[in-house]
């Protein structure tokens, strides 16, 4: 009986020692996962903020092509008028 109760504080002690070790591993990877959340979002803003940039760099250059187009009808117009 005392080998029974022996066997079972050993497995008991095991079991233990195996919960703290995934206990321990699962904080580890939890950690090492929130970084690569933060990084990941890091690098969304960043991503974001590029992304507004250029927006903003389409919208100027749609809009300086919008007066360049009318400038050159401007032009064309005048040019036939001319040639009247």
């Amino acid at each position: 009986m005392t080998q029974e109760v022996l066997a079972r504080n050993n497995y008991v002690s095991a079991l233990q020692k195996r919960s703290e070790e995934a206990f321990l591993n699962h904080n580890r990877l939890f950690a090492e996962k929130e970084k690569q959340l933060q990084s990941l979002r890091t690098r969304l803003d960043q991503l974001k903020f590029e992304l507004e940039n250029k927006e903003k760099e389409v919208n100027v250059a749609e809009a300086n092509n919008d007066v360049l187009r009318n400038l050159y009808g401007e032009l064309l117009e005048e040019n036939q008028s001319l040639k009247s």
